[in-house]
């Protein structure tokens, strides 16, 4: 007996729109999957065209504020901190003028602010105009406790300071007591990093108290003199990059309403991930969880790692190594670590992060044998050589991924030298970023950058590490947030099997801190924008490229920006509540801050009493 399967007009339809539908539903993961960083860069630099408030002729003509900064040439550490705070009012996109002690200009009414970078104030022959200066109006920033001196006796009061007991005492430590830092108030660190000398002396009890440290002594505070405010820093730490957050914070608070642009970017990397994972067992590990190390990476530290960047949205950046061998001669044939590239590496472009290169192998680039002994490296013989070897991590990554282009360049330990930026520049020439470190580390080999863009290759640096929430880290991430508004953060999988890393921890120890770091850090800077490091390097061209114009009063701030493609981020710091504003949209994130994001080429901000 014969049976006819006839199919319904509605059920050929059902199947036909699946026939369409299904592919068109993977459509987006496979375009994803194969879209290259430049396109990813054009999305975010395309959206709308460069648009400018001023022509060229008026953008000549504006009269930029500027900023006086005081120092001394004898004394390299005075420079080295007159260094730092002309790098922040580079970041801050403001004029800074450096003039030695001996040269200070006869009228100083020029200037938004005077920065003084020497402790030996008794070098200046005459402090009254500067006294007159702030009294008139004018911003001052002792950006050093100043020296016990006949000249600091004869001024010390008008600073807010009522006692002064002739004596220095070494604190190492510091507690926030006000927003300085975007929501940093409370902070306590306490670390052999935070070393100052500093002044024993009592404040008076209406100046405004910004920081103290453990034992009560007033570190720093701004004190009202005639019309104008001046800020003290009572210690000498201001020389290390790492506290460049406390100029910003200091000195936008005192010359407010303040307003300047940040990168507004946070980018989180994995060093060594994707890559052969190490092999047999580790005693704790195979104790708590009863497994081998790949399948402990496998099973419980990539679910836990992705479990926190489901919840705090944190885009992971990994930056794979094909073999960990040592070699720095060809032939470069060895490839161990392809199961581990496609598996992870899929997972991590499908969370939306990115993968970058650390090297063929964990030899750094560098031809100097003193440098790679450091290390325990080999260093290699050739940059021709160097060329070999990134041909075939190339290669090997093309073959699992052909059409997604490599942007991002993590140089194994930190260490690159010309040859090995010429050497990337020859083979991947798509890879234009290297993301080294901020901070200068112990050894002092490494390569440390700014956030800044330069002939060919983008400066991403890195600027805290690990799974542990340490008080350095903590200052770290509010220092940042208030001069750039940037998180870069980055560790490795076998911190976790690393003695000193783990600091003899359990990963369930380390995986909890990790959690709670990165809670708290999204907690307390939600506007930050997650982004892996190709973004972010686009999100630096923005904020580099963007020509900014600010006239202030105490009710009004106006911006102006030329190069403007369609959002630009600000802090604008004030203690007035805004009234009215035009051409972007404000967020109020702490006590004092604003978030501010430009849509339009031309902002005004209204301020209150």
């Amino acid at each position: 007996m014969g049976y006819r399967f006839i199919l319904s007009k509605s059920t050929i339809f059902i199947i036909l729109f699946l026939l369409v539908i299904g592919p068109l539903v993977q459509l987006p993961r496979a375009s994803y999957f194969m879209q290259t960083h430049e396109d990813i860069e054009m999305n975010i630099k395309g959206q709308q065209r460069a648009t400018s408030a001023f022509s060229e002729t008026e953008a000549s003509a504006f009269s930029h504020e500027n900023h006086l900064v005081i120092y001394s040439e004898e004394l390299a550490y005075t420079e080295a901190i007159k260094d730092e705070v002309m790098q922040t009012l580079s970041y801050m996109k403001r004029t800074g003028t450096p003039v030695r002690t001996e040269e200070i200009p006869e009228d100083l009414s020029e200037f938004k602010s005077i920065i003084i970078t020497t402790e030996k104030i008794d070098a200046l022959e005459d402090f009254s105009p500067i006294l007159e200066y702030v009294e008139n109006g004018g911003s001052l920033f002792f950006a050093i406790r100043p020296d016990i001196s006949t000249a600091f006796e004869k001024i010390y009061r008008k600073l807010g300071i009522y006692e002064l007991s002739g004596e220095y005492k070494q604190t190492e430590s510091i507690i926030m007591t006000s927003d300085l830092l975007v929501n940093a108030k409370g902070l306590k660190v306490e670390d052999e990093f935070f070393s100052n000398s500093s002044l024993l002396l009592q404040v008076n009890s209406d100046v405004e108290l910004h920081a103290r440290s453990e034992e009560g002594i007033p570190l720093m505070w701004s004190n009202s003199l005639g019309k104008g405010e001046v800020m003290v820093f009572n210690g000498t730490m201001l020389i290390n990059k790492m506290h460049r957050g406390l100029i910003a914070g200091g000195l936008s608070h005192i010359a407010g309403p303040f307003i300047y642009p940040i990168m507004n970017s946070k980018v989180f990397y994995i060093d060594d991930f994707p890559a052969p994972f190490p092999t047999g067992r580790h005693e704790g590990i195979f104790a708590e969880y009863n497994r081998d190390l790949p399948t402990f990476f496998r099973d419980i530290w990539w679910p836990e790692m992705q479990q926190v960047a489901r919840d705090t949205g944190v885009k992971y950046t990994g930056v794979f190594i094909e073999t960990y061998n040592d070699r720095v001669q060809g032939p470069f044939e060895e490839r161990v670590g392809e199961e581990n590239l496609r598996i992870y590496g899929r997972e991590l472009i499908n969370m939306g992060g990115e993968i970058g290169l650390h090297g063929y192998n964990h030899q750094s680039l560098t031809p100097d044998h003193e440098v790679s002994k450091q290390y325990k490296y080999k260093n290699w013989g050739s940059q021709e050589d160097m060329e070999q070897a990134l041909t075939e991590a190339q290669t090997f990554f093309n073959t699992i991924f052909p059409n997604y282009e490599l942007k991002t360049y993590v140089p194994p330990s930190n260490v690159i030298s010309k040859e090995g930026k010429a050497a990337i520049k020859n083979t991947i020439p798509s890879m234009n970023i290297i993301a080294s470190l901020y901070h200068r580390d112990i050894k002092g080999l490494e390569y440390t950058q700014e956030f800044e863009k330069n002939e060919y290759f983008i400066d991403l640096p890195r600027i805290s590490s690990g799974f542990q929430f340490t008080d350095e880290n903590k200052w770290i991430f509010s220092n940042m947030a208030t001069l750039l508004g940037v998180f870069s953060h980055f560790l490795h999988p076998d911190d976790v099997i690393d003695f000193e890393r783990s600091n003899n921890e359990t990963w369930q120890q380390m995986y909890k801190q990790f959690k709670v770091m990165m809670e708290d850090h999204s907690e307390r800077y939600p506007w930050m924008k997650n982004e892996t490091a190709a973004e972010s390097a686009v999100s630096l061209m923005n904020y580099e490229d963007t020509e900014v114009f600010v006239q202030s009063s105490e009710q009004q701030v106006e911006v102006w920006l030329n190069q403007f493609t369609g959002e630009y981020s600000f802090l604008l710091n004030s203690d007035k509540n805004l009234t009215d504003i035009e051409g972007a949209y404000a967020e109020k994130i702490s006590d004092h801050h604003y978030l501010i994001t430009a849509t339009s080429n031309t902002v005004k901000i209204e301020l209150g009493e």
